[in-house]
């Protein structure tokens, strides 16, 4: 685990990288929920290669920042971030012709609808589940982010990973080692309770498609968000799906769509969905919790299934609310 962070450290390198730090910066602006407590030191990069050199200054003396692309999937707690948060705009595309199609080398910052819409409009096919999905690239990796049947690792191809200790580094698909909503990144940092390694690019094989047939497969994708999920902010799905089973439906027969905590709320339209009620800034991360272990007890005590969060959280607290959600008897 790392050890406590240091300010004026963190200060300090993101200044010598001129990355114009700012301090106790609320987060809720870049949540996707419109919750979270402040950083204690904010930059912002929009190179790759300023991601690599700050993540590599802050790994030599044992830190590990916590970098916040889409602000999608993970909960930012009411106490904020300690030490060093970075925000990735990091959002080059190079398109480069292969003989067996095109391999699209992007930098991590780059939401991942955008990135879809993109490759359909020149042609491209394989990323047209992707274009209702919140998040950047580097999160998409992390996570293996999927909708609509498909994921991040049926195209992915590779990523450049600044491991700590080490130059960046490009990790094939198979090292990535992704599976549901998980990677071999996601689990190390788990593992060792610090944010995960940070990406820095990703590499897709896609191949020429017909746009027409992409462009209403894509429509389809928006048309069923639009239909099934909320327009209210959320961190997207809050539980992992059951095996053989899907979560919003287990919620939804426990009785757990009239719940609410503070300004937070289970979805009317989507059960596994949590959302904010009031307005940006107004909600509590403690809500959020609270309301998850709500669901969890509930769903438990008529299934006999307790849900595990997909969501990760972020925070001076994230290991001890980790292990309670993770485990009942927590």
């Amino acid at each position: 685990m790392a050890g406590p962070w240091n300010p004026a450290a963190a200060l300090r390198m993101a200044r010598t990288l001129n990355l114009d730090p700012r301090t106790e910066i609320s987060l809720a602006p870049y949540s996707s929920i419109r919750i979270g407590g402040p950083a204690e030191v904010l930059a912002t990069v929009r190179r790759a290669t300023d991601l690599a050199r700050l993540a590599a200054c802050a790994q030599s003396e044992g830190q590990f920042p916590f970098v916040l692309g889409g602000g999608s999937n993970t909960l930012i707690l009411d106490d904020g971030i300690p030490g060093l948060t970075v925000l990735n705009l990091c959002r080059e595309v190079v398109f480069e012709p292969q003989p067996d199609g095109v391999l699209v080398r992007t930098d991590s910052g780059m939401p991942l609808a955008q990135l879809a819409r993109m490759t359909i409009r020149k042609g491209l096919t394989g990323l047209e589940w992707a274009v209702s999905v919140p998040g950047t690239v580097g999160g998409a990796v992390v996570g293996n982010a999927g909708a609509h049947g498909s994921d991040t690792a049926q195209h992915l191809v590779a990523a450049e990973v600044a491991m700590p200790g080490q130059e960046p580094e490009w990790l094939s698909v198979r090292e990535l080692d992704l599976a549901y909503r998980d990677s071999a990144l996601k689990r190390t940092a788990a593992n060792h309770r610090v944010p995960p390694a940070p990406v820095l690019r990703a590499q897709f094989q896609l191949r020429p498609g017909d746009p027409e047939q992409s462009r209403a497969a894509a429509k389809t994708n928006l048309e069923h968000r639009r239909r099934s999920q909320p327009v209210l902010p959320s961190l997207g799905s809050t539980f992992r799906n059951p095996p053989n089973g899907f979560a919003g439906t287990l919620i939804e027969q426990a009785g757990c769509k009239n719940l609410r905590c503070g300004a937070v709320g289970v979805d009317t339209l989507h059960a596994n969905f949590l959302v904010n009620l009031g307005t940006p800034g107004t909600g509590r991360a403690a809500d959020v919790l609270q309301l998850m272990a709500s669901v969890q007890v509930r769903v438990r005590n008529e299934t006999g299934i307790w849900l595990k969060p997909e969501i990760g959280l972020a925070g001076r607290e994230a290991d001890r609310y980790t292990a309670a959600l993770l485990n009942p008897s927590a």
